[in-house]
């Protein structure tokens, strides 16, 4: 269907939506507009919409000041996902900055699509087209760097869903996959080698915090829940929930919408019980559904790193 070729263009509608954000934030809030939208392209009138900002990250990379302190780390190669290029930007800043902070110089290359949205709709040759052009402009930032990554879902399409599902041997994919870690993941390696500064300011709060299905499909545990427990005061409530219902872009759709909504109602009432205003999760679909489904803000866990180490 035209829907799904639509609804798997997230570089398109971050760079038509960005320009324009303010009005295109009040058309996605218009009933109207959103039963239209129902009608003619088939994505219900109640699914979560992301929320388009007025500055995109690039834009945001070549207007800031410069670090202020030089590195003293190395380099590494940033990978932000279509979202976090144009819908979850503070997310980004928030992980370049910690990074930063550490004592990185942080690498940010063009990039593209994943592939993901497109292999999750069937779109096989665009996705294996999307993944393999993804994973020259990471290369092209340097063979021999680390890559980190606030995308976790992304990640998990250039650690093994590309290889398994779209049967793409490249030994560029297997280089991109051996090296790209999930930025939570990476800072708990950090710690585990005694090489993560843990002074961080007290968080007060009592937290939920659900790791997402395409975190758990990497094998590495919950490292986010891990690194959030380090913060003094912050008691991180796991929500012990399979799934949020949103599945990429499957709780989008008008037919599925109601299945999507049903999965996610246990994580909606657990966020609820936890925490009503505030939680965490590392995918960006799935904190757009969480927002939607519990009322809640819900934001990658960057966030309380960056507040921790007195950042923001």
């Amino acid at each position: 269907p035209i829907r799904d070729r639509i609804i798997t263009q997230t570089v398109l509608m971050g760079q038509a939506m960005t320009p324009v954000a303010p009005l295109a934030n009040a058309v996605l809030d218009n009933k109207l507009a959103r039963y239209a939208m129902e009608k003619v392209v088939g994505v219900h009138r109640g699914a979560p919409m992301p929320t388009a900002r007025i500055q995109s990250l690039h834009t945001w990379l070549k207007k800031r000041p410069a670090p202020a302190k030089a590195p003293t780390r190395g380099a590494l190669v940033y990978f932000h996902g279509c979202a976090g290029g144009y819908f979850e930007v503070d997310a980004a800043k928030k992980a370049i900055e910690v990074l930063e902070f550490l004592g990185y110089e942080v690498i940010v290359p063009e990039q593209g699509c994943c592939g993901l949205a497109e292999q999750s709709n069937g779109l096989f040759e665009k996705a294996s087209a999307s993944v393999r052009r993804l994973v020259d402009q990471l290369r092209s930032a340097g063979t021999d760097l680390t890559i980190i990554s606030t995308a976790g879902s992304c990640t998990g399409m250039l650690k093994h869903e590309a290889h398994q599902i779209l049967g793409i041997h490249d030994k560029e994919l297997l280089d991109v996959g051996t090296r790209i870690r999930e930025i939570s993941e990476f800072l708990m390696e950090l710690y585990e080698a005694g090489e993560l500064p843990t002074d961080f300011q007290p968080v007060e709060m009592r937290l939920p915090y659900h790791a997402p299905c395409q975190l758990k499909s990497q094998g590495m545990g919950t490292p986010a829940s891990d690194l959030l427990r380090l913060i003094p005061g912050l008691e991180v409530i796991d929500s012990n929930v399979t799934c949020c219902g949103i599945a990429g872009t499957y709780g989008l759709k008008k037919e599925k919408y109601e299945i999507a909504q049903a999965v996610g109602k246990p994580l909606f009432d657990k966020v609820r019980e936890v925490n009503p205003e505030f939680a965490m999760c590392d995918t960006e679909t799935c904190r757009w559904q969480i927002r939607k489904g519990s009322g809640a803000v819900v934001e990658h866990p960057i966030f309380l790193v960056h507040q921790a180490y007195g950042l923001s």
